[in-house]
């Protein structure tokens, strides 16, 4: 199924991030480690949301509310630079590979979780 579909338009990652971050926080489930994990074949293009208000965001939620950021990105051509910054800022983990990588990222993944 997943082979069906097709990516159109531009990536709005920091939006998506952030609405993560909400989403985590208000889940009642305390007594677990919540965790968000992102995969994205690219860099942010339509996000409301800027890197700048961002950072801070993650930072706070991921330092005081017990939820961790995993940022996967897929592909070998992208600047994923402010993904690493995004995930620096939370503490978290960021991984990059192209398809052919997949297997080896997906044992890593499970490594740190």
């Amino acid at each position: 199924a997943l082979d069906q579909l097709q990516a159109v338009g531009g990536s709005a990652v920091y939006d998506s991030i952030r609405k993560g971050v909400e989403m985590l926080n208000t889940l009642k489930v305390s007594t677990y480690r919540k965790t968000l994990l992102v995969f994205t074949d690219g860099e942010d293009k339509n996000s409301d949301t800027s890197l700048k208000t961002l950072l801070p965001i993650v930072e706070d939620a991921f330092r005081s509310a017990n939820l961790n950021l995993i940022i996967v990105g897929v592909g070998h051509d992208a600047d994923f630079s402010d993904l690493k910054r995004i995930a620096e800022a939370a503490n978290g983990l960021f991984f990059q590979g192209g398809l052919d990588d997949m297997d080896e990222l997906f044992e890593q993944l499970i490594l740190n979780l």
